[in-house]
């Protein structure tokens, strides 16, 4: 089976700078949990191996700039959990030079475009302070599973396979267009000019 992304990994900020990633935080994922709440909210959980990031042993950075970990130590195992919104993905790559390391690459994940929030859509009432008020956070396991498939060109596959194939024949939609033009012309209100109401008196028609 020929692997269409690599994922073996996240990230998660540890500061504000995005481009400081000395305090971030580096994990695989071991489990996806779904939280429901009152009134069908729910938010989803990742729970993460993280690997240490606070010393020399456990992290570094390389001659080239890149965060190389050790993915054989584990820390935090108390804390396992992060809220799925701020997990980043990233893989990790083998250091050819240090093979107790491996190399994080961030990667954007396929078929996500990072657009700009637009403030006038989110609730006056909504805190990001709070995990049962992520309103923005609604999307399923189900929903993440529903990945359209893509062919040998990369390109995606929209036909679904799920689900029996509904056949309509061609006299169906004829009749149905009929249907919605009778319909329309019923309904249908005629408008005359002055020169209409002429023509007709001028050839007895009017009263």
């Amino acid at each position: 089976m020929r692997r269409m992304t690599q994922n073996s990994g996240v990230r998660v900020k540890g500061g504000e700078d995005e481009d400081d990633g000395e305090n971030d935080y580096y994990g695989i994922v071991s489990e996806i949990i779904e939280a429901r709440y009152l009134n069908q909210l729910r938010i989803l959980l990742f729970k993460c191996n993280w690997r240490p990031v606070t010393n020399q042993r456990g992290s570094k950075r390389d001659s080239y700039g890149f965060t190389c970990v050790d993915l054989k130590r584990r820390c935090y195992t108390n804390e396992p959990f992060a809220l799925a919104y701020q997990a980043h993905q990233v893989f990790y790559v083998k250091d050819i030079k240090n093979r107790q390391f491996e190399v994080v690459i961030k990667a954007q994940p396929r078929c996500s475009f990072n657009i700009p929030e637009d403030e006038s859509t989110v609730p006056e009432n909504s805190s990001s302070d709070d995990a049962y008020q992520e309103w923005y956070s609604g999307y399923s396991i189900e929903d993440l599973r529903q990945v359209p498939p893509r062919d040998d060109n990369e390109n995606s596959v929209w036909g679904r396979n799920d689900v029996q194939p509904e056949t309509i024949s061609h006299d169906e939609v004829i009749a149905s267009l009929q249907s919605q033009d009778e319909e329309e012309s019923d309904g249908e209100t005629i408008y005359t000019t002055d020169e209409d109401d002429e023509n007709e008196f001028d050839n007895g028609i009017g009263f």
